[in-house]
C-alpha cells in the first residue's frame, strides 16, 4: 500500500547525516521529504565527505589560479602568490588526491557540431538512490548525477551528439532502457548556454 505521507516535508535537525541536499527551514531544520528522510536513516554514513583538505587562504588562492588556467605553471603560481613552487605542487597534489579539486579539459558544447546537452529529472520506485545514481553514471553520454530534493530523486546531465551516434532517442532506447526502477523521466533540453563548459565524454 502506498504511503501517502512519503513526499510530505519533514524537518531533520542540522548536523544529521549528510549526503542528501536539503533546503533551509525554520528553527534550524533542514527540510526534506519523508521518503528521503527514511533513505537517510536507512543509509547512515552514505554521504562521502570529499573535503578532507583544510581550505585555507593558500588553497583557495591556488584553486582560483587553476580555475582560470588549468595549465598554469606552478612556478608562475608561486611567484604570484608569494609562496614556494614546492608548496604549490604539494598543495595541488593533496587537493587532487582528496578529491577536493580536479584538473581536466572542458569544452563549449555549442562549439561542437551536432552536440546537445540535456538535463533529466528522474523519479525512482526505490529508495536506494546511491545505487541508482551509480548505475546512471555508467550510461554512455552521462556527465554527472546528483541526488536532489523536490519532485525528482535524481538530476542527470547528459551530453548527446548525433554525429557520435547518440541522439536523445538513442539514449532512451539504448541506454536508459537498461535502468530498472525508473518510474518517471522529464527532459530539459539546453537550447542556449552562457559560460557553460563540460567534459567531452563521448
Amino acid at each position: 500500500m502506498k504511503d501517502e505521507t512519503a513526499d510530505q516535508p519533514v524537518g531533520i535537525p542540522v548536523g544529521a547525516p549528510a549526503g542528501i541536499p536539503t533546503t533551509s527551514g525554520p528553527y534550524g531544520l533542514r527540510i526534506i521529504s519523508r521518503r528521503k528522510a527514511r533513505f537517510i536513516q536507512s543509509r547512515k554514513g552514505v554521504g562521502v565527505t570529499f573535503m578532507k583538505t583544510k581550505m585555507d587562504d593558500t588553497n583557495r588562492a591556488i584553486i582560483q589560479q587553476l580555475s582560470s588556467d588549468g595549465r598554469k605553471a606552478f612556478s608562475a603560481i608561486s611567484e604570484e602568490l608569494g609562496i614556494t613552487e614546492n608548496t604549490v605542487r604539494t598543495r595541488v597534489s593533496k587537493l587532487v588526491a582528496d578529491k577536493t579539486m580536479q584538473i581536466t579539459s572542458l569544452v563549449n558544447p555549442e562549439a561542437i557540431p551536432g552536440s546537445q546537452v540535456v538535463f533529466m529529472g528522474v523519479k525512482l520506485s526505490t529508495l536506494d538512490l546511491e545505487r541508482k545514481a551509480k548505475e546512471f553514471l555508467k550510461l554512455r553520454g552521462v556527465i554527472n548525477v546528483v541526488v536532489v530534493t523536490g519532485r525528482y530523486d535524481l538530476i542527470v546531465q547528459v551530453l548527446l551528439c548525433e554525429e557520435e551516434g547518440l541522439s536523445l532517442l538513442d539514449f532512451f532506447k539504448k541506454e536508459l532502457d537498461n535502468i530498472a526502477e525508473v518510474s518517471e523521466v522529464e527532459t530539459f533540453v539546453v537550447y542556449q548556454s552562457h559560460n557553460y563548459w563540460i567534459p567531452y565524454i563521448l
